[in-house]
């Protein structure tokens, strides 16, 4: 069986993503860019609603799953 195609593999959605990874790593607030506020974020500006496992499957795929590891 073939895998489907995400939702989330639009440039603007991993562009988002790239810009949410590197001011995660910028910055002390870690709450502001939590999955569950990312996935907020998603599904206000492009309508498309995500859960936040679904999310972080997709970003372990485009290798920024770094910026959301605990032990940094």
């Amino acid at each position: 069986m073939r895998p489907r195609h995400s939702r989330l593999d639009h440039p603007d959605i991993v562009a988002f993503l790239r810009r949410t990874a590197v001011s995660r790593l910028k910055t002390k607030n870690e709450t502001s860019s939590s999955l569950q506020c990312i996935a907020d974020k998603i599904d206000l500006q492009w309508g498309l609603r995500v859960h936040k496992s679904t999310l972080s499957r997709f970003i372990k795929r485009l290798g920024l799953s770094f910026a959301w590891r605990t032990d940094k």
